[in-house]
């Protein structure tokens, strides 16, 4: 926001305060011209900031950090979530958090009653499990283990200071800043875990928040919860992934584009593409099946719809 625009905005809401004190034609119209033109000087602003990063970017994800920042927020205001039950509008804080907090615990059904009624011996002949099980012969065994100083060191120098602070009130900045510090004491906890095999109860606890979706505000179906954990279980939960990720890596489909290095949306639509391609080349029909997961997905929902298809491949 330049100076020129503050300044234009300063004279808008001054001429506002004379016009709400006396209204007359001469101070309406006065008003609406610098409203006007306080809105024209915004836009100019504004086109000339998205030319200017378009250009100025190298690629697209430079791009979008600039740019994200232009968007208008989606927050709805949690604060101050209103619900609808029973036909009575609910205003109380925490007559509001004991109901989303009963809706999201039941909101996804437990695996045990709704799985398929398929035997383990059915689910071992899948070819995607085959497939999985030759793979796995191949490798040895998986056990976590125990990382250096200067590896943790590593993972709190990059962790991402703008994000929100958890329950136990240690912020990502504070972290971070701490770490020259404090890395070594961490990384000895840490070790502590993957030897003992446990997690700390402060770090299963979080904050969690409703966040608006879609549709009408005061139904509790149109939030969905997002958690917000300790800072410090996250520097863990880097060290158990990355031990994770690189033993799972030999043995997962090539048709996984989420959650992996260097693949992403793109690489999924690109795929999809070249197999559309293929099969009109070689004068062949080609369908898709698409699933809306909008809503929580759990593992039995999967398997009853690719047990019914037989695609588990």
């Amino acid at each position: 926001m330049t100076l020129k625009i503050i300044q234009a905005i300063n004279t808008r809401n001054r001429l506002h305060r004379r016009f709400t004190k006396k209204k007359t034609s001469e101070n309406s119209e006065t008003y609406r011209k610098q409203r006007n033109l306080d809105t024209s000087l915004k836009r100019s602003s504004l086109k000339s900031c998205c030319i200017n990063v378009s250009t100025n970017s190298e690629h697209p994800g430079e791009f979008w950090k600039k740019f994200h920042r232009l968007l208008p927020s989606k927050d709805r205001g949690n604060s101050h979530v209103q619900l609808i039950k029973d036909g009575r509008l609910i205003t109380d804080s925490a007559d509001i958090a004991n109901l989303l907090n009963d809706y999201f615990i039941n909101a996804v059904p437990t695996p045990a009653s709704h799985m398929p009624n398929t035997q383990p011996e059915e689910l071992k002949t899948y070819p995607s499990v085959v497939s999985i099980g030759q793979k796995l012969e191949r490798q040895t065994s998986f056990s976590f283990t125990p990382v250096q100083d200067s590896y943790i060191k590593r993972i709190l120098s990059t962790i991402k200071i703008n994000k929100a602070t958890g329950a136990d009130g240690i912020s990502p900045r504070l972290l971070k800043l701490a770490g020259p510090r404090i890395f070594s004491s961490l990384t000895k906890l840490i070790n502590q875990c993957i030897v003992s095999g446990s997690w700390p109860t402060d770090w299963k606890t979080s904050i969690v928040s409703p966040i608006y979706k879609k549709g009408t505000e005061t139904l509790k179906s149109n939030y969905c919860p997002v958690s917000v954990l300790s800072a410090v279980s996250k520097v863990a939960e880097r060290v158990i992934f990355d031990q994770l990720y690189e033993f799972s890596l030999d043995f997962l489909s090539g048709n996984l584009s989420g959650f992996l290095k260097g693949h992403s949306c793109t690489t999924a639509l690109l795929k999809t593409f070249e197999d559309i391609r293929k099969k009109v080349d070689s004068s062949e029909h080609s369908a898709a099946i698409t699933i809306d997961l909008s809503k929580a997905l759990t593992l039995s929902i999967m398997i009853c719809f690719l047990q019914s298809c037989q695609l588990m491949v």
